[in-house]
């Protein structure tokens, strides 16, 4: 890691972030890290990817690029109340995805921002207000063993709801399930523990 920041010409250093690395607790690290600084009455973000955050955030920020492929494209303006679940950009290609709120709140801002390996894009900004979710979304925790659904239908809920991977590119997961026409997928690789 130490090379390749070299390489990068050490933009951490420039930046006033903080990167939590590693397999458990990096939530909870952050969540004391933004408490504490606030504490310290300092006005703090909170970025994680994916993005999971807690009812008590101040604010959160939703880049409009979290896969590869082309951004999704804002369908909320500015002042809009949003719940956790709803849709706030449309997938903006065929390889891209729909992004839905992880919060609650006040959309406050829909413009530029930098990420943390300084690069420009946009991005949907949103004061966290209580925690508030789409009627239609299921929190019971029943799970439900069986599906009735078709095949294009799963790969549609799938896509509205902006699945996808888990790896580096965030690949949109209809994407994977769309082979061409005229094509079959004839050997499954699966990557997991």
């Amino acid at each position: 890691m130490k090379h390749l920041m070299e390489a990068l010409g050490n933009v951490q250093l420039a930046l006033p972030i903080i990167h939590i690395a590693g397999t458990n607790g990096k939530g909870s690290v952050g969540a004391y890290l933004s408490s504490l600084y606030r504490r310290m009455g300092l006005t703090v973000g909170r970025y994680t990817s994916p993005a999971v955050f807690s009812s008590m955030e101040v604010f959160t920020i939703i880049p409009l690029v979290q896969h590869i492929g082309a951004p999704a494209q804002a369908v909320v303006e500015v002042g809009a109340k949003v719940k956790v679940g709803e849709l706030l950009a449309k997938a903006g290609g065929f390889v891209s995805a729909n992004i839905c709120s992880p919060v609650s709140g006040t959309v406050t801002k829909i413009g530029d921002w930098t990420d943390a390996w300084g690069a420009p894009g946009q991005a949907i900004f949103i004061d966290v207000e209580g925690d508030v979710w789409m009627p239609e979304i299921d929190r019971t925790p029943d799970l439900v063993r069986q599906c009735t659904l078709e095949p294009k239908a799963i790969i549609d809920k799938i896509a509205a709801a902006g699945i996808v991977g888990l790896g580096g590119a965030c690949f949109p997961t209809h994407v994977k399930l769309l082979p061409p026409p005229g094509k079959k997928a004839e050997v499954l690789i699966v990557n997991g523990v």
